[in-house]
């Protein structure tokens, strides 16, 4: 996926408030991850693109929207929002010292995060929250490298 390609971003962001938001939650994002938010403040995929593969399941989902830094229009999408709401339902999951940062949902509400701690630092998991299980499946081990793998439809099988 190419960022001119995703819709509603959202505003403009100064690098302050990446420094700000990053000693709020008390991780730094990787670089790859800062750039993108300076760029475009998260968005989404067109409608019907935006397909990413979980290869432990063999299976192609959807990125409904990137997660905003800020956003005025509304909260429900702000990243310390979600990361909030996210340990509130799941402390055992995305409590401060776990270092999971919710950076996407697909269109059922399922996360894909970044780890911001330990030797895995930097890579992309999706968790599917009504699995019934803890497995979170790896899906690229930078940011950069998950949204270069984001297509606009899945391949024909």
């Amino acid at each position: 996926m190419r960022i001119q390609e995703l819709i509603e971003l959202g505003p403009k962001l100064d690098p302050s408030e990446i420094d700000s938001f990053e000693k709020r939650i008390g991780f730094g994002l990787p670089a790859d991850y800062q750039a993108f938010l300076l760029q475009t403040n998260g968005g989404m995929p067109p409608e019907e693109a935006g397909f990413f593969y979980i290869e432990p399941m063999d299976w192609w989902n959807r990125v409904n929207v990137f997660y905003r830094l800020r956003n005025p229009q509304t909260t429900a999408t702000e990243l310390e929002n979600v990361l909030k709401w996210r340990y509130e339902q799941y402390p055992g999951r995305f409590g401060p010292s776990f270092g999971k940062l919710p950076i996407a949902s697909d269109p059922c509400g399922n996360e894909i995060y970044l780890l911001l701690l330990g030797p895995e630092r930097g890579s992309v998991c999706f968790w599917m929250h009504n699995a019934g299980d803890d497995e979170d499946d790896k899906l690229s081990s930078s940011f950069g490298a998950f949204f270069d793998s984001i297509q606009q439809k899945p391949p024909e099988t």
